[in-house]
């Protein structure tokens, strides 16, 4: 309540501006202070590298991240779908107790072999659990920039980045079994793997490269 009080005071001031990066911002940051200057541009991140070996030359599907995680609806998608998963989270997240036969838990690892994970998968899941603000867009922006065919859950803090079916596949949220056929049926075409993944990278590149949000940044302060 402080925090919103604050805000709220803040907001009211014409020469203030506040640049969100998903849908659900703007609607939260519009109930504290209705006439306040929102405007809605994506997150960016320059290109993450990867140089290192880890899980080259391996089979695997890969999720990772801490925040807003839902590793419980992985974990039961996976138990569904007779492939090798590599996660890679934080100590700090609360894990499923029983872990399926299929899936390699690693912890804490340097950024630098989180992305070689990344990197060398087949696919990507980002799973995530609620419906908050920002969450699951620098994982998802690094596969996209690494070409990867990414399955994500249907919340626009992420969704907003794909096209459903062209450069991703969404799942619904808290849904194990459509995430399980999700999966599978990217398994199943690795012709699809390929193109999803070409899709991903360019818009990644035309779209949500850092130099975009350069640009809009650039233009708001000159407006």
């Amino acid at each position: 309540r402080l925090l919103q009080t604050v805000l709220r005071f803040l907001l009211k001031d014409p020469r203030i501006e506040i640049v969100v990066q998903s849908p659900s911002e703007s609607d939260y940051y519009a109930g504290i202070a209705k006439d306040a200057g929102i405007v809605h541009f994506p997150f960016c991140q320059h290109e993450v590298r990867a140089d290192g070996n880890y899980g080259r030359g391996e089979d695997y599907i890969f999720a990772g991240g801490y925040s807003n995680r839902d590793y419980e609806c992985l974990f039961e998608a996976a138990r569904q779908v007779p492939h090798k998963f590599i996660v890679i989270c934080s100590s700090m997240n609360q894990m499923p107790s029983q872990v399926p036969s299929n899936v390699t838990v690693q912890y804490d690892l340097p950024n630098k072999d989180f992305n070689c994970y990344l990197k060398n998968s087949k696919i990507v899941v980002i799973p995530l659990k609620d419906i908050t603000g920002s969450s699951g867009q620098m994982v998802a922006l690094a596969a996209m920039s690494f070409g990867k065919p990414v399955v994500y859950t249907n919340l626009d803090s992420i969704s907003q980045y794909f096209e459903d079916g062209s450069s991703g596949i969404s799942y619904r949220r808290g849904d194990s079994g459509d995430l399980a056929v999700k999966i599978n049926t990217l398994v199943e075409h690795p012709d699809r793997l390929t193109l999803i993944g070409e899709n991903a990278r360019r818009q990644y590149e035309s779209r949500y490269d850092i130099t975009a949000f350069s640009k809009f940044l650039l233009d708001r302060l000159k407006q």
